[in-house]
């Protein structure tokens, strides 16, 4: 066994009936959603592959299933911006260096030299 896993190739999917699938569907469902495991590329190739493979219609728990992932997804999304906008107002309330003080005295003196606005 590679150590990342096996690729849902087509032959290998084939080789599976629908109940080892929705077996197989809710294990990487679960690892995502209840033991908050990464989404790694190889999970998300077998999430797709297990869906495209379900026949259709989808048993409720499948349904339920989609929705937790979809409800997973949202947040970890929902999580990452309002880290990158913590990350963003830290670095907008740091120190600013010394050139850039400068540089904002200067924009000051734009408006001319004897202080006069009219």
């Amino acid at each position: 066994t590679p150590p990342t896993g096996h690729a849902p190739t087509t032959s290998l999917l084939l080789q599976l009936d629908q109940v080892l699938t929705r077996t197989l569907f809710h294990h990487h469902v679960d690892y995502l959603c209840e033991w908050k495991c990464p989404l790694t590329p190889s999970r998300s190739r077998w999430i797709y592959a297990c869906l495209a493979r379900m026949e259709k219609p989808w048993h409720r728990e499948e349904c339920c299933a989609v929705r937790r992932v979809l409800r997973e997804s949202c947040e970890r999304r929902w999580e990452l911006k309002m880290t990158t906008a913590t990350d963003l107002a830290l670095v907008a309330t740091a120190p600013r260096s010394s050139s850039s003080v400068v540089g904002s005295s200067s924009d000051r003196d734009v408006g001319g030299g004897d202080g006069d606005n009219e």
